[in-house]
């Protein structure tokens, strides 16, 4: 500390003034004497008492104005230091402000407090600074990265918008969230653009661009070893769980315990291990396969010991395979290739790789309770179905199932008793056309490998011309504009009709990385409508807006959901941010789903990015905010209140004594 500042702050040593000044106000009056005093009625002297509280009072107002004056005195050499923006040029700011609610930020600093805790914190202590024209903007940079706020200049909506945010189990989705952010500020009228990180970078790194990326809060990066349970399931007679640690020493002397509550129950934590098994000495994903005791569900896995993030050494346990199972119902004459081998539809399912377990099917079943397991089912050149087969198959789909025909010569031949419903209402008919492909422009939606399907030269086609009715939605269309892929809502599900089949002997559409896209897109929709039985936090699950669902988050609370597409075909969405075990239910029944981790989210290390600056504000050094009207106001406040407390004692003094009390005499006593 300077001198100056040394001597500004010697000023408090005033204080031992209003002490003197009191001690001398209260000397004590030399008593006198009187006889006749003696016939009177001792009474209580209440003077002297009320004098000295309210010297106290007076007194410790007196002695907090001196101090206040002292600081006040080297506030412009003592500053509060807080972050804060830096206006290079003085006018208005556009700032948006990118904070990770990803897992990883749930972890614990040295100094006890959670990344998130301190991010928002921050984020507010920036926010502080913004004055009127300032324009606001919020990008929560957990995946899939969203907008919390839109670019506003209602400073008090933004506070409010940050004071609702909370951590997620999302993985970190930096990289999209800084290019929405960047994408905000585009448009805005002020030149000055600012953009602040609060995240510990783990992850891909955000690119670089305009505004830079600051990063205001480097201790965020601070690294804290940790393993965590990716997903576990039970499988026979053992409990098998996937768990990543950030090293060696992470997973040293701990073990993988099997709970009979589920993790979001109360006392999951301190429950008695049903069985347990040694973790592996090293870093990265292990499996480890624990054994269940038979008489007893295994509901929860956990991790003992302690590390720095607690939040995901307890896991739920899955009753069933976590796996997409897809079925696949083709004629192995007409869709396989000539060498032999898998249908061209379960090899190209296969090469789209995930967690997808393809099931081909030889007939397709009679009874719902053979489809309930699969979440996807794909006929290849259907022949026709019979009634028992178009029962089930309509009870599947209105729970949730998805169903893709890709239809060919067979779809006109239906057998006696056989038709295609509920894809087709009519017939339809096969026929040769010189059409060469599929219009470009109708499959945008696809994404760049639509284009690749528009030179097909198929010896024919299926006509799907009000096949299905005017509740479909044609989704694809053949050059000529006839349609060439039908979407139809059936309940919870989907029917997708396709006019090609799969066979490399009627086109190369199977061939094609379109067809590829185009299977990727029946298994989104699965995902939707039926549901992954397992997926990751923020995953969303989509029901139509005409069924009634309610989704329950781990612990039991109810989901809020929202409400997406145009006014005739709404959809209900509810987002998954903790992960879990949901129970969905809805007319149909009740079902469970799984939302497991990410294990990168577990072994990205922090880093401040090479494209971000840290630890310094985008003026080029830390600001310090000097808090002069701060302890200005409060000094004022004090002197305002000693005026309104002499203003009451005198009124008290004013007032008449009352009867039958009779003042004390002392000599020298003051009015």
């Amino acid at each position: 500390m300077s001198f100056v500042a040394s001597a500004a702050l010697a000023i408090a040593l005033l204080v031992a003034a209003p002490i003197i000044a009191h001690l001398l106000r209260r000397g004590r009056a030399r008593e006198l004497s009187f006889p006749p005093a003696r016939l009177v009625p001792a009474a209580r002297s209440v003077a002297r008492q009320r004098a000295r509280l309210e010297d106290r009072v007076l007194f410790a107002l007196r002695a907090a104005a001196v101090l206040l004056f002292a600081l006040l005195g080297a506030m412009p050499l003592v500053r509060c230091s807080r972050l804060s923006l830096e206006r290079a040029t003085g006018a208005s700011v556009a700032l948006a402000l990118v904070l990770d609610d990803s897992l990883s930020m749930r972890t614990e600093l040295p100094d006890g407090t959670k990344r998130w805790e301190r991010a928002r914190r921050a984020a507010l202590e920036l926010l502080a600074s913004a004055r009127r024209g300032d324009a606001v903007a919020i990008v929560l940079a957990g995946r899939p990265a969203r907008i919390a706020l839109s670019p506003t200049t209602d400073l008090d909506a933004a506070r409010r918008a940050l004071a609702e945010l909370h951590e997620s189990d999302r993985s970190t989705d930096l990289e999209l969230g800084v290019q929405m952010a960047r994408t905000l500020l585009r448009d805005l009228p002020q030149r000055d653009r600012q953009l602040a990180v609060f995240s510990d970078f783990a992850g891909t790194p955000p690119a670089a661009g305009e505004p830079a990326v600051w990063a205001p809060v480097a201790e965020l990066t601070t690294v804290g070893e940790n393993c965590g349970v990716v997903s576990a399931e039970r499988g026979g007679s053992s409990v098998s769980a996937r768990v990543a640690c950030t090293s060696a020493a992470a997973a040293s002397g701990r073990k993988l315990e099997l709970l009979a509550l589920d993790p979001s129950a109360a006392g999951a934590r301190s429950s008695e291990a049903l069985g347990a098994l040694p973790l592996l000495s090293r870093s990265g994903v292990q499996t480890v396969a624990v054994p269940a005791p038979s008489n007893k569900e295994v509901l929860g896995v956990r991790i003992s010991g302690r590390d720095r993030l607690e939040r995901d050494d307890l896991a739920a346990v899955g009753r069933e395979s976590s796996s997409l199972e897809v079925a696949v119902n083709a004629d192995a004459s007409r869709g396989a290739v000539t060498t032999g081998g898998p249908s061209l539809v379960e090899q190209a399912l296969a090469a789209l790789g995930g967690d997808i377990a393809v099931r081909p099917l030889s007939v397709l079943p009679d009874q719902y309770e053979q489809l309930t397991r699969y979440s996807a089912l794909i006929l290849d050149d259907p022949g026709g179905l019979g009634p028992e087969q178009r029962s089930a198959l309509t009870a599947w789909v209105t729970r949730g199932g998805v169903v893709a025909a890709l239809l060919g010569r067979r779809a006109e031949n239906a057998v006696i008793g056989a038709t295609l419903e509920p894809f087709a209402q009519a017939a339809l008919p096969w026929e040769t056309s010189q059409i060469k492909g599929l219009a470009p422009s109708s499959l945008e939606w696809l994404g760049p490998e639509a284009g690749g399907l528009s030179d097909l030269s198929p010896h024919g086609r299926v006509r799907l011309e009000g096949a299905a009715g005017g509740d479909a939605r044609v989704l694809a269309r053949w050059e000529d504009g006839a349609p060439f892929l039908l979407e139809r809502e059936l309940g919870r599900g989907v029917l997708l009709s396709f006019g090609l089949p799969s066979s490399a002997d009627e086109s190369d559409f199977a061939l094609r990385p379109g067809f590829l896209a185009l299977l990727d897109h029946v298994l989104s929709l699965a995902r939707e409508h039926s549901g992954q039985r397992r997926g990751l936090p923020g995953t969303a699950f989509r029901f139509p807006a005409a069924t009634r669902v309610e989704v329950f988050a781990p612990g039991g609370a109810s989901l809020p959901h929202e409400l997406e597409g145009s006014a005739d075909r709404r959809t209900q969405v509810f987002t998954a941010d903790l992960a879990g075990r949901y129970r969905v239910r809805s007319s149909d029944g009740e079902e469970e789903r799984l939302v497991s981790l990410d294990p990168e989210e577990i072994l990205s290390a922090p880093r401040i990015a090479q494209t971000a600056r840290a630890a310094e504000p985008l003026g080029g050094r830390r600001r310090e905010v000097d808090a002069s009207p701060e302890v200005a106001r409060v000094l004022i406040a004090l002197l305002g209140l000693e005026v309104l407390l002499r203003l009451v004692r005198h009124f008290r003094r004013s007032k008449p004594v009352g009867a039958g009390v009779e003042p004390t005499i002392e000599a020298g006593s003051r009015a």
